[in-house]
C-alpha cells in the first residue's frame, strides 16, 4: 500500500510538467506568429512599391501644366507654344496661340519688338496656289474664352527691319498692344525654313521696296 501511495504523486507532477510545456510552447508560437503580422508593413519592399507611382503621377501633372502658357492677370491673355523663327537679316515672324481666357472679345492691334526697326499684324490670303502675306487692317479680335493662332503660312507677327541676327534658341521680347493692355512675350527663336510666302508692298503701311525680296525668305 506505501508502495502505491508514492508512484500516485510522481505520475501527477509529470502530468503537470508536461501541460505547462504545452501551455509554454504554444504561447511562444502564438507570440511569433503575432510578431510576424505587425513587421509586414514595415517591410521595406512593400513600402517601396507606393513611391515611384506617386511620383510619376506628380510628373505627369507637371508636365501638362508645362504645356500651357501663363495667363496675364491684368489682359486676361496667354500666348501658348510661342516661337519665332530665327533670321540673320532682314525679316522675320513671331508664331503660336493668344488665348483669351476673359468674358471679353479682345482685339490686338500693333505689336513693337526692339529688334526690329518695325513690326506688323500680318494675315495670309491663299489664291491660285500661292499665298500672299498683308498688313491686317484693323488687327486680330479674340473672342471671348477663344484663341487665335499664329502660324507660319497663315496669320503671324511680322519683324521687318531687323537690327540685329536672330540665332535658334535665342530668347526674344515682343510686345502686343490689345484692347485690354499689353502683353508682354518672351519667344525662344528656332530653324524653320517652310512657308515661302510672297508679301504685297503695296497692301503695306510699313513697306518699301526692298521688302518684296527679304519677304520671301520668312
Amino acid at each position: 500500500m506505501t508502495a502505491l501511495r508514492s508512484r500516485t504523486p510522481g505520475t501527477r507532477t509529470s502530468a503537470r510538467v508536461l501541460a505547462l510545456g504545452g501551455s509554454l510552447a504554444l504561447a511562444l508560437a502564438l507570440g511569433a506568429c503575432s510578431t510576424s503580422t505587425t513587421e509586414a508593413p514595415e517591410d521595406p519592399q512593400l513600402a517601396g512599391t507606393s513611391a515611384p507611382a506617386e511620383s510619376g503621377a506628380d510628373d505627369s501633372a507637371d508636365d501638362a501644366s508645362a504645356d500651357t502658357g501663363d495667363v496675364d492677370s491684368d489682359t486676361g491673355l496667354a500666348f501658348e507654344d510661342g516661337w519665332i523663327k530665327a533670321a540673320d537679316s532682314g525679316m522675320t515672324g513671331a508664331f503660336g496661340t493668344l488665348v483669351n481666357t476673359s468674358d471679353e472679345d479682345v482685339t490686338v492691334t500693333a505689336a513693337t519688338a526692339e529688334v526690329a526697326g518695325m513690326t506688323e499684324l500680318h494675315e495670309t490670303e491663299n489664291s491660285g496656289g500661292s499665298s500672299t502675306m498683308k498688313e491686317k487692317e484693323g488687327g486680330f479680335t479674340v473672342p471671348a474664352g477663344g484663341s487665335l493662332e499664329f502660324a507660319p503660312g497663315g496669320d503671324h507677327i511680322m519683324l521687318m527691319d531687323l537690327q540685329e541676327e536672330i540665332l535658334p534658341g535665342d530668347e526674344v521680347a515682343i510686345e502686343l498692344e490689345t484692347s485690354a493692355g499689353p502683353l508682354a512675350l518672351e519667344l525662344v527663336a528656332k530653324d524653320y525654313t517652310g512657308a515661302q510666302e510672297t508679301y504685297a508692298p503695296e497692301d503695306s503701311a510699313g513697306s518699301h521696296d526692298a521688302a518684296d525680296d527679304a519677304h520671301t525668305d520668312h
